[in-house]
């Protein structure tokens, strides 16, 4: 799931680019599931340095770190 962008189209309001940082990879893998569910665009990372690294180009709208 990592990187994977997820579908347009919000339907819960709430910001639709998100990148989502942690480094549990069932967390991780839960709450991008339930965020691209939910209608949102999420860049999902296991650490701040690939997540930084990996969405040159990506503005989110909110960036999520879980810890």
């Amino acid at each position: 799931m990592d990187g994977r962008w997820g579908r347009r189209g919000n339907r819960a309001g709430i910001a639709t680019r998100l990148l989502l940082v942690e480094d549990m990879d069932d967390l991780r893998e839960s709450f991008a599931w339930l965020l691209r569910y939910a209608g949102c665009e999420v860049f999902a990372a296991p650490n701040g340095q690939e997540a930084l690294g990996s969405v040159q180009g990506f503005t989110p709208e909110l960036v999520l770190c879980l810890n």
